[in-house]
């Protein structure tokens, strides 16, 4: 795919550096709507670089993660091993 973005090792990096950490009201919003899990499976949809990855595994005992970017998901991976 060409003209996108998000395919470079360097948007990656920026990316990882500079998105901001929100899921900690994630999981205080599950936790108020009395379903704080754990989660048997969850899905992580355009994963980036794996930044909603992480706190999912502490929710569920899977986590299947997805990005289009080839670029993306190798910064996920490095992350998350």
């Amino acid at each position: 795919m060409q003209n996108n973005f998000f395919f470079s090792a360097e948007t990656a990096t920026r990316y990882n550096t500079y998105r901001p950490v929100v899921h900690g009201v994630i999981a205080e919003w599950l936790a108020g709507a009395g379903l704080p899990g754990p989660y048997r499976r969850a899905i992580d949809v355009a994963c980036g670089t794996g930044h909603s990855t992480l706190p999912l595994q502490r929710l569920a005992q899977q986590v299947d993660a997805i990005d289009i970017s080839p670029e993306m998901v190798a910064a996920a991976r490095a992350r998350t091993t």
